[in-house]
């Protein structure tokens, strides 16, 4: 027992890290639309992102007008290479939903729940459409109302291997009107008497077992 509890307090003061929620929110700076989105055309509209630190993705939202028509699609989460505009690596999250075909605008949230990014690498956030469809997304033209990435889109008539192979569109300004949510992970600076706390015990530790020779 005294050796669990040494070994799970050396463990709390050298791995030691805390969560900062956090909400990345281009609601209120959207001004315009971006359409048509559905098979069989541009299929693929999303958003790149990138934040600071380490993190935790929760959920993200996209707002989708979808003019009465229910649309099936797939909600993804990528590496994206910004240099070459593609995908890279395997999908971090993949989920199936679909637009509710009543012709307002609706928000749409992927609950991610634990997809891990990297500090200062970007990721895209997308909706692939697998049906037949003639949406307008929500979009903000001021390029200015997040600055860490972009609206992206790809005219692939729904074929995904070209979200790696063919260049995705971004001359459109702006962003989409998106939420993401997440957690980000902090390091928690060492406390200046860890060390000589780690050294205690383990002295404890070194003379409990002298004692026991």
């Amino acid at each position: 027992m005294k050796k669990s509890i040494f070994g799970a307090l050396s463990a709390a003061v050298i791995m030691g890290t805390t969560a900062q929620a956090g909400t990345i929110d281009t609601t209120g700076a959207v001004d315009a639309g971006i359409f048509t989105w559905g098979l069989s055309d541009t299929a693929t509209y999303g958003q790149t992102f990138r934040l600071d630190q380490d993190a935790t993705i929760g959920s993200f939202t996209f707002f989708i007008n979808d003019d009465g028509i229910s649309i099936a699609y797939d909600a993804l989460i990528y590496a994206f290479d910004l240099d070459n505009l593609l995908v890279t690596g395997p999908a971090l999250y993949r989920e199936s939903g679909a637009t509710a075909g009543n012709g307002v605008t609706t928000g749409y949230t992927a609950a991610v729940n634990g997809v891990q990014v990297m500090a200062d690498t970007d990721y895209a956030i997308f909706f692939h459409a697998t049906s037949v469809g003639d949406a307008t997304w929500d979009r903000a033209t001021d390029g200015s109302a997040y600055g860490n990435g972009q609206l992206i889109f790809q005219n692939n008539g729904g074929n995904e291997a070209n979200w790696s192979t063919v260049a995705w569109e971004d001359f459109v300004v702006g962003d989409m009107g998106f939420i993401l949510e997440f957690d980000e992970v902090e390091a928690v600076p060492l406390p200046a008497a860890a060390p000589l706390m780690l050294a205690g015990l383990g002295g404890l530790g070194l003379l409990r077992r002298r004692k026991r020779a």
